[in-house]
């Protein structure tokens, strides 16, 4: 085992440097997957709430079947829309406390409207049969419509907050709005990048473990000198202040 460890001191802080750099790029990259699926669920919540005034907006003055042929008419696979007797949420207990206030901000905004109630869930990713996902690949786009199709691709299978709300007159209004998909820190695009970057710190590295060394192979290199011609030439004193010292020294030993 011991054979495979590093002999010398440079190799062992180039080791060491490569392994702090290894350890910041991660716990960076865990820094930022966690802002950012914490400002995704934010804008999340706050998508919903702007969808539930707008959808109450809507149909809150309208008859029950009035909102029913308008839920028809909205609804689609991403974002269901339907308005029933019954809630799409049944339990009026929150998941979390973010669904609570939200809850409690949507009954406060709301209730001008007539809403008495609002319940809010998160619900698992399903996989849907008609995700445009497959025509990526099947069709000839641009990259424009290619990245559409797969940002819609991704939301149709991610996970969803279901909301149901109820009017003053015992209908409930439930809808879907899809958690924004959180994409990856890494891709083929950024790796080179990373990659760059991570070369770069490595050959500074290196670098500068030569530098930092210098004094101790020249030390090696005339101590071996001296101790195989007393007389030979002194040591030029020029260069770093580490260097000039460690040449004068091996000067002072030869004198």
């Amino acid at each position: 085992m011991r054979r495979f460890l590093p002999q010398t001191l440079p190799v062992w802080v180039l080791l060491i440097v490569i392994a702090g750099l290894l350890i910041s790029q991660v716990a960076t990259l865990y820094i930022v997957s966690r802002d950012r699926a914490a400002a995704n669920d934010v804008v999340d919540l706050y998508r919903l709430n702007d969808r539930a005034y707008s959808l109450v907006q809507l149909m809150h003055a309208a008859t029950p079947e009035e909102r029913k042929a308008t839920a028809s008419g909205l609804f689609n696979a991403t974002y269901a829309l339907t308005v029933s007797d019954t809630p799409a949420v049944t339990s009026s207990i929150a998941g979390d406390d973010e669904l609570a206030e939200l809850e409690d901000i949507l009954v406060g905004r709301l209730s001008k409207f007539g809403v008495t109630d609002a319940r809010v869930r998160r619900d698992p990713a399903t996989q849907e049969s008609d995700s445009p996902g497959g025509e990526v690949m099947n069709r000839d786009v641009g990259q424009v419509e290619r990245d559409l199709l797969v940002l819609a691709a991704n939301f149709a299978q991610s996970d969803k907050l279901t909301a149901s709300l109820r009017f003053a007159d015992g209908q409930w209004l439930n809808f879907t709005e899809p958690i924004t998909p959180v994409g990856p820190i890494l891709s083929f695009d950024s790796l080179p990048l990373y990659s760059l970057i991570a070369g770069l710190v490595v050959i500074m590295s290196i670098w500068s473990l030569r530098r930092l060394t210098a004094p101790y192979r020249m030390m090696e290199t005339a101590v071996n000198r001296i101790g195989n011609d007393l007389k030979s030439p002194p040591i030029a004193e020029s260069g770093s202040r580490e260097v000039r010292a460690a040449a004068k020294a091996i000067n002072a030993m030869q004198a």
